[in-house]
């Protein structure tokens, strides 16, 4: 069959111009010199298209051109595996000839490297050109392919004459360890660059006009590269340091600049050296650029600068710019923040920490840290964002996610994507015409305080601990300048309301949550409001129907109506009958006009004791704020001076009752400590404060101080034999007096209020004094 195809070849010459001549291995199965391993069994003349693939030959294999001082010479190279096989072609050390391959077809593609095909250039000759190609020809390198400049020759044949066909960015240009000789980069575009060595090496770039690589530059262990040339770097894909880049042009007259152009996201990555020159000066994200820092960057030099242009994007994650140089975010610019210090204004803080630094009101501010980091944003976070502010943490549940380190304005967009801000003593403020992009769902929210400007309407992001608990405000009349401060409390809205008695019709009143809201009216016109608030599964309503909003004015609760009274089932929206208007400064929770057990707004413990009856007997009684379900449980539990409690009686709660009673006929000698186990119907357990019953022993006890991290204030109760004076002592950890009272008690359970405000932070110590004596200590720590 070879044999009838030479014939005809070699009849009909005029029918076949510039023939194909195809791989078929049948002879030493590597030789380009042996005839035997070509289709029709002879060698490829200098009118023929090469074609190495997998039509006859499957699988891997490798063609060795010849050596000495041979030069083969053809119309086209086209080296094209199948998907997934890697054929290669070598020109090998042994030969010594320049030029040692010659391609003459004066237009196109000239050399055809497909994905998996390898052009391996290790020839050995003095001097020359290696490789001729016709200055029109291109050499087209597709991705996947790759060509390997392992020749102490020049590599300008082949650099010049690369295509830059779409398909062809992460074709691979490879400089090896016998590649002395500097890399072209006077205005020559590659695809992609790699730089290897077995050993060590040093490559440098020269020329004064612009280097394009559309693809990655990738720097392997051992390998230096040094660039002198005064031109500027492009670079579309990746830039991996594995060995050492140093960027030190010759003149900084034409400001030359390492700028990231890319479409499609870029990384900056590697353990290797990435160093400056004093002559360099701009690292530059361009626009539609989305840059990931996966390594810390140092600006050694005052003229030095990282520069996010408008449109482009850096994401830092946890890593940090520094150096005497200077970061700038300009305007229409994002910047990813990762660290948990965020961006810093000023000092070796958060994910910027070079000398200068400017972050434009116009940039678009992401804070992203990655699961368990904590985040505050920073005093470099500007006070107005005109452009977007990102919440998007995956610090957890449970935790702060992202803490606001000063006030500021979001007068731009405001996205909660995943995460809480917390708010902590500062507000973040929304402005009349700002957009707010939320999913509305738990884990993405405002924890704190936060205000919105403006007369349309705003559904509030907020709430607390894990869970949302929005707040929507339907404003009519009024001014954009109108100002509005909302924020959740997980806490009894009796704290705010005392005595907080239910009016208009309510029958009880939540005891779990409530929002604060403000209204500033800052325009002629007061501006009239409908208050929407949502019933969540922590709200515990089980008919929302029979739910309304109410206020607190004075000391009573009003009852402000259901405007969705059509609305069945336990979660949703409540929005109020009656409008509200402003300026107004009340607290709004949910209430029921049905009686218990619909609504149940769950147990609410607002008290507990014992008493000492007789030398046998105790009393064991609490009050819950409302009534509960006949399904909750209270499980009344006993210890001795070991702290051990141990269950003595269970009682079910009582939906008319909310006073209890528990006699401990059993009542032990010496110390008896009680405390309740409170089981809602929903499997909720929460516990009593513990009381003490003193039984033929004299003496003073300190059973709880709550809350054991204190604010301002704290509630201090004890158990002591008989009436009597007692002295109430507070010391640091050093043994110094921070506070020091005297105070009459009654026989039994007993509870003062403690005011902590001259204390500082830190950890106390807090010891009772009788007549016996000092007492046990309790330690707690002052915020």
């Amino acid at each position: 069959m070879k044999r009838f195809l030479l014939l005809l070849f070699l009849v009909f010459p005029s029918i076949i111009l510039n023939a194909q001549i195809t791989w078929d291995g049948e002879g030493d199965g590597n030789s380009w010199n042996d005839a035997n391993n070509w289709v029709g069994d002879a060698l490829p003349l200098n009118t023929d298209n090469v074609v190495l693939d997998n039509s006859i030959v499957p699988g891997n294999y490798i063609v060795t051109l010849p050596g000495g001082a041979t030069n083969t010479t053809i119309n086209t190279l086209a080296i094209t595996p199948g998907a997934g096989n890697t054929i290669r072609l070598l020109l090998p050390a042994a030969n010594t000839a320049a030029p040692a391959l010659t391609v003459t077809q004066t237009s196109g593609d000239a050399i055809l490297i497909g994905n998996g095909g390898i052009l391996e250039n290790s020839n050995t000759a003095a001097s020359g050109t290696v490789i001729i190609i016709p200055v029109f020809a291109d050499t087209r390198i597709n991705n996947g392919g790759r060509y390997i400049h392992n020749c102490s020759l020049n590599s300008v044949d082949v650099v010049y004459s690369l295509s830059t066909a779409a398909g062809t960015e992460l074709g691979v240009f490879e400089y090896a360890q016998g590649s002395p000789t500097p890399i072209p980069a006077n205005a020559v575009t590659f695809g992609s660059i790699e730089l290897t060595t077995t050993g060590t090496k040093t490559f440098s770039t020269t020329g004064s006009g612009d280097m394009v690589i559309r693809g990655y530059l990738k720097i392997n262990a051992g390998v230096t590269l040094n660039s002198i040339h005064t031109g500027n770097f492009w670079i579309g894909g990746d830039l991996i340091i594995n060995g050492n880049f140093d960027l030190s042009p010759t003149s900084a007259a034409l400001m030359p600049a390492l700028n990231f152009n890319g479409t499609s996201n870029q990384t900056i990555t590697g353990s290797g050296n990435f160093t400056f020159g004093a002559n360099f000066r701009n690292i530059q994200v361009l626009a539609v650029a989305r840059v990931t820092l996966q390594r810390g960057i140092t600006l050694s030099n005052v003229a030095h600068n990282f520069i996010v242009n408008n449109g482009g994007t850096l994401q830092m994650a946890e890593n940090v710019i520094g150096g005497t140089g200077r970061f700038q975010l300009l305007s229409g610019a994002w910047l990813g923040i990762g660290s948990p210090g965020g961006i810093a204004g000023s000092g070796l803080s958060g994910n910027v920490q070079t000398s200068n630094r400017s972050f434009a009101s116009g940039g678009t501010y992401e804070y992203n840290s990655g699961v368990g980091v904590t985040q505050v944003t920073g005093s470099g976070l500007p006070s107005t964002v005109s452009g977007k502010l990102k919440i998007n943490s995956q610090a957890g549940p449970g935790t702060t996610g992202v803490t606001l380190s000063t006030t500021m304005m979001v007068s731009g967009e405001f996205i909660l994507t995943e995460g809480k801000l917390t708010t902590g003593s500062n507000i973040i403020f929304i402005g009349s015409s700002a957009i707010t992009t939320a999913t509305y769902l738990d884990n993405s929210f405002v924890d704190g305080r936060m205000a919105k400007d403006g007369n349309t309407p705003y559904k509030f992001p907020i709430g607390s601990g894990t869970d949302i608990h929005p707040l929507q405000l339907e404003t009519t009349v009024g001014t954009p300048a109108d100002r509005y401060f909302v924020q959740y409390f997980k806490a009894n809205p009796s704290v705010v309301c005392s005595p907080g008695t239910p009016t208009g019709g309510i029958d009880h009143v939540s005891q779990l949550e409530y929002w604060s809201v403000q209204c500033l009216q800052n325009g002629a016109t007061p501006p009239v409001n409908q208050i929407t608030l949502y019933a969540t599964g922590y709200s515990r309503a089980t008919e929302r129907s029979s739910l309304v909003i109410t206020n607190c004015s004075g000391s009573n609760w009003i009852n402000l109506g259901n405007a969705n009274t059509g609305l069945s089932g336990a979660f949703g929206d409540v929005t109020s009958l009656s409008s509200i208007t402003g300026p107004f400064n009340f607290n709004f929770t949910l209430a029921s006009i049905a009686p218990y057990p619909e609504n149940p707004l769950p147990i609410k413990l607002i008290s507990f004791d014992a008493i000492k009856l007789a030398n046998t007997k105790s009393s064991i009684n609490w009050e819950l704020a409302a009534y509960c379900s006949a399904a909750a449980k209270f499980e009344i539990q006993r210890a001795n001076t070991d702290r051990f409690f141990l269950k003595i009686a269970v009682i079910n709660g009582n939906e008319t009752n909310k006073l209890y009673n528990y006699i401990d006929s059993d009542l032990k000698n010496g110390i008896n400590y009680y405390r309740l186990k409170m089981i809602d119907e929903d499997g909720k357990i929460t516990y009593s404060r513990t009381a003490a019953v003193m039984n033929g022993v004299n003496g003073l006890l300190l059973t709880s101080l709550i809350p054991t991290i204190v604010t301002n204030t704290a509630s201090l109760t004890f158990a002591s034999s008989a009436a009597q004076k007692i002295g109430i002592l507070i010391v640091d950890l050093q043994g110094r007096i921070m506070l020091k009272q005297h105070r009459s008690v009654a026989a039994g359970n007993s509870t003062i209020q403690l005011s902590m405000k001259g204390i500082g932070a830190g950890v106390y110590q807090l010891t009772g004094i009788s007549a016996e004596g000092k007492t046990n200590t309790i330690r707690f720590i002052k915020q």
